[in-house]
């Protein structure tokens, strides 16, 4: 009888350091997961912050586009400059006549 629980003992002691071994692979798997997510965050923030950078550029050229003058338009703007200052100088002469 006492071989029987010789025998259960070593069996339990076999099972006890699988199971520890077991744990010690799911802890080093469960810690390599954790540097991954957190490599992974790091790089989704450095990719959060490039975005924002392209997308302010993105606006500044489309300011820059949108507000920069065609050829026909800076002619018309002239055109209407030229005619404003031949009224303004009209009235002032009509001023000091």
């Amino acid at each position: 009888m006492a071989y029987d629980f010789e025998r259960a003992i070593e069996r339990l002691r076999g099972k006890t350091a699988m199971v520890a071994k077991r744990y010690r692979v799911a802890i080093d798997q469960r810690d390599a997961a954790r540097r991954d997510v957190k490599r992974l965050e790091d790089e989704l923030l450095h990719k959060d912050r490039e975005i924002k950078e392209l997308k302010m550029k993105i606006e500044y050229l489309s300011v820059v586009t949108s507000a920069r003058p065609s050829a026909d338009e800076m002619k018309r703007s002239r055109a209407m400059l030229s005619e404003l200052v031949r009224e303004i100088d009209q009235c002032i002469s009509d001023l000091q006549s």
